[in-house]
């Protein structure tokens, strides 16, 4: 009988510590989740903040601080575009912007998704579907096609893409705790891609 009862003790101190441990995994589990989410929306108000700060210094052309600023030194940037000759997807790494359209017809920064449109037949559905500055997180990202170390690949993935409507388009990627413009797209407005792609 003692047995018994030492046996069912036993059993009943070993549950209470299983489902303790148990309940103290889901406590460190959801403590880490909201950790995560709090450094998340901390980059994310900082990238607003950071294009906030870019858009009077694009309208303003001045590179010299979008250079100093805005680019990693470590990093560089790329442009890719259409190689007019051989029409394939051409990569140029840069150290800094040489030349930028300064044009910016609104300063709001909106979060819709955009599409620009290559209609040759009728001209007045060419171009972006809506006027503006967007900052689209969910974007068919270029980075796949480009011939670099994967590392680099990784950063570019994790950018936030940020269209003028005015054929601007830049990658923002968090680099060293900030964020820096990391690739100029000239690729989404060249609508000859579309007949390159069908080859």
């Amino acid at each position: 009988m003692k047995n018994i009862i030492f046996l069912m003790l036993i059993t009943i101190l070993f549950s209470s510590c299983v489902r303790n441990s148990e309940q103290l995994k889901i406590e460190e589990n959801k403590a880490k989740v909201l950790k995560d989410k709090e450094i998340e929306d901390k980059k994310y108000n900082e990238l607003i903040n950071r294009v906030n700060n870019l858009l009077p210094l694009i309208q303003s052309s001045n590179l010299t601080l979008i250079n100093d600023s805005y680019i990693n030194k470590n990093f560089g940037l790329y442009e890719i575009f259409v190689d007019d000759e051989n029409e394939n997807i051409t990569l140029k790494y840069e150290i800094k912007i040489e030349e930028i359209d300064d044009y910016i017809a609104s300063n709001i920064i909106l979060f819709d998704e955009i599409k620009f449109n290559c209609d040759s037949e009728n001209d007045s559905l060419y171009g972006w579907e809506k006027d503006g500055v967007f900052l689209v997180k969910n974007f068919e990202n270029l980075s796949d096609k480009l011939s670099i170390a994967e590392d680099r690949k990784n950063i570019l993935k994790n950018s936030y893409k940020l269209i003028i409507t005015n054929n601007i388009v830049l990658y923002l990627s968090y680099i060293e705790n900030s964020w820096y413009i990391t690739l100029i797209d000239k690729v989404t407005t060249d609508c000859s891609i579309k007949d390159i792609e069908k080859k």
